[in-house]
């Protein structure tokens, strides 16, 4: 391990990511549209499966709405993977 340079992992820069032009711009409204209403899916979804817990139990109407809160998440999860909302084109 001596004499080794320590490994720095390469980052790209945000300026060589961002589209350009029209198009570019169309798209990050496009995804920002799509990543609100997966959002306000994930939220609206599991309050109403809290409130149908509450109401009715575990019924199968129950899994239903949680199972569709969850397929909201695993699609949110596997577009965005985490990351940060892109910053605004100027």
């Amino acid at each position: 391990m001596t004499g080794d340079a320590p490994q720095v992992m390469h980052r790209p820069n945000p300026e060589s990511c961002r589209p350009r032009g029209l198009a570019g711009r169309q798209q990050l409204i496009v995804w920002g549209w799509l990543r609100l209403a997966l959002g306000v899916a994930q939220i609206a979804l599991s309050i109403w499966a809290v409130v149908l817990i509450v109401k009715i139990g575990l019924q199968p109407k129950t899994g239903v709405v949680i199972g569709i809160g969850f397929i909201a998440l695993a699609v949110s999860r596997w577009l965005y993977r985490g990351r940060k909302a892109s910053p605004r084109p100027r």
